[in-house]
């Protein structure tokens, strides 16, 4: 429960805006999370970063 917790908080900003780009491919997402499946390379959430990680 704990990991899934650390998990949700990892790929959820508080800027609508958040920028999270996929390290396999390198597709650029903006929102609030990031996506659960990269739309191009179909690698999973954990290869997304934000852009600009502030954290």
């Amino acid at each position: 429960l704990l990991d899934r917790l650390e998990a949700e908080a990892e790929f959820t900003s508080d800027d609508e805006n958040e920028a999270w780009i996929c390290e396999v491919c390198g597709h650029v997402h903006y929102g609030k999370k990031a996506l659960k499946v990269c739309p191009v390379c179909k690698h999973p959430q954990e290869y997304q970063s934000r852009l600009n990680s502030k954290k």
